[in-house]
């Protein structure tokens, strides 16, 4: 089984409904933007499965980013299949990804746009997405 296939069992093990169709539409909308950007497709899906984990074992927990790397860094690390710089820039950018209003690493913007694309996608307008809409808009034509 590939990394992303396994990813995507044990975010189906742990969430449902509504959370996993946002993972999946995250999953799908970083890989995108990382192919374009150049960077890796594989580990920005990886991170858009994982990105609100934390949300499926407390669907309230405050500062879920961080809370969710946690989660996300045991299970890549339970798997063996990833190295320890893919488990810290896969963490890392789960950490940050709400973090809109902060420029961080490249690989931080892709989940964070793919944040962004998914919940225009749906119909969520947050205003601290905007400036990240436009910029998003732009580059997407």
């Amino acid at each position: 089984m590939n990394r992303i296939d396994m990813t995507r069992k044990y975010i189906q093990s742990k969430a449902s409904g509504w959370l996993i169709e946002h993972l999946e539409g995250v999953a799908e909308a970083a890989a995108e933007l990382a192919r374009r950007r150049g960077l890796d497709p594989e580990l920005a899906e990886i991170a858009g499965l994982l990105h609100d984990i934390a949300r499926a074992y407390d669907p309230f927990v405050s500062k879920h980013g961080p809370r969710g790397a946690e989660y996300a860094r045991q299970w890549l690390e339970s798997t063996a299949r990833f190295t320890p710089q893919e488990v810290d820039q896969i963490c890392r950018a789960i950490t940050y990804h709400s973090k809109k209003r902060l420029i961080h690493s490249p690989f931080d913007e892709v989940l964070k746009d793919g944040d962004v694309y998914d919940h225009v996608v749906n119909g969520l307008f947050l205003d601290k997405d905007q400036a990240r809409i436009e910029t998003l808009s732009e580059e997407l034509g």
